[in-house]
C-alpha cells in the first residue's frame, strides 16, 4: 500500500472541532502563507462520511486556515491536499495519528518553523497569544471597561440627585398640604366659635347669604348646625 495525497473540495469537507478552538489571527496569516506558496505543505487526514462529504479525522487547524483561504481566493484556495481514510490504510493512519499526536491531541500542536535563510517566500511568523496586536485588543478593552464604568457611574449619580430632587419636592408638598389643612381646621373651628357669640338675628343673616331653606323657623343652635353643615358641603 502506498500513501499518497488526494486534492479535496474545501467545502465538501466539515470539522466537528469549532473554530474557536483557535486564534483568528493565526487562522487569517496561515491563510494567506498558504495562498503564497500555492498549497497546503501538511496534508489534513480526513474519512468520508457519503460519497461526496468528508470529515476531518486530524488537522482541524489546517483544515479551518484553508477554509479561510477559499474565502480571500475562491480560485486558488477551492482544494486542500489531504489524506483519505480508506478501508485498507483506516488501521494504519488511525495508529500514525495517535502516537504523532500523543502529547497533545487530536487538534492542539506546538510547531516552530524556521524558514531557511535562502528562501524567498516573504511570511510572518504566526503571532502567539501575547501579540501586540492581541495586546492592543485588551488595551481597548480595558479603556472602553472604563468609559463604561465612568458613564455607569455618572448616570448613577445624576438618578440619585433626581431621586433627592423629586423626595425633597414631595417632602415640601406634603408639609404644604399639612400647613394648608391645619389653618382650614383652625379656621373652622375659630368660625364655629364665632357663630356661638353671634345673635340669631346675625345667624340668620349668615343663613340667608349661604341660603339655607326654612331659616325664619330655626333656633340659635339649629342655625349654627344648618350654617356649618353648609360651609363643610
Amino acid at each position: 500500500m502506498k500513501l499518497s495525497t488526494s486534492l479535496v473540495a474545501v467545502k465538501k469537507i466539515t470539522s466537528k472541532a469549532p473554530n474557536s478552538n483557535f486564534l483568528e489571527t493565526d487562522i487569517n496569516q496561515a491563510a494567506q502563507l498558504i495562498l503564497k506558496a500555492g498549497g497546503l505543505i501538511n496534508p489534513i487526514i480526513i474519512r468520508r462520511t457519503s460519497i461526496t462529504s468528508y470529515e476531518v479525522v486530524d488537522g482541524h487547524f489546517e483544515y479551518y486556515v484553508a477554509v479561510k483561504a477559499r474565502e480571500i481566493d475562491p480560485l486558488n484556495g477551492e482544494n486542500i491536499a489531504a489524506y483519505i481514510i480508506e478501508p485498507d490504510n483506516e488501521e494504519v493512519l488511525l495508529s500514525q495519528i495517535k502516537a504523532l499526536r500523543r502529547r497533545e491531541g487530536d487538534n492542539l500542536r506546538e510547531e516552530t518553523i524556521q524558514p531557511a535563510p535562502s528562501s524567498s517566500i516573504e511570511s510572518q511568523p504566526l503571532q502567539p497569544s501575547s501579540s501586540p496586536e492581541n495586546q492592543d485588543i485588551k488595551n481597548l478593552v480595558q479603556q472602553l471597561e472604563q468609559s463604561l464604568a465612568a458613564i455607569l457611574s455618572s448616570k448613577i449619580e445624576e438618578s440619585v440627585k433626581t431621586l433627592e430632587a423629586n423626595l425633597k419636592s414631595e417632602l415640601l408638598e406634603a408639609i404644604r398640604n399639612e400647613i394648608s389643612q391645619q389653618k382650614l381646621q383652625t379656621t373652622t373651628k375659630t368660625t364655629a366659635s364665632n357663630y356661638g357669640t353671634m345673635k340669631v338675628a346675625q345667624l340668620k343673616e349668615v343663613a340667608r347669604e349661604l341660603n339655607i331653606p326654612g331659616r325664619a323657623g330655626m333656633k340659635k343652635e339649629q342655625l349654627i348646625a344648618a350654617i356649618n353643615k353648609a360651609e363643610s358641603s
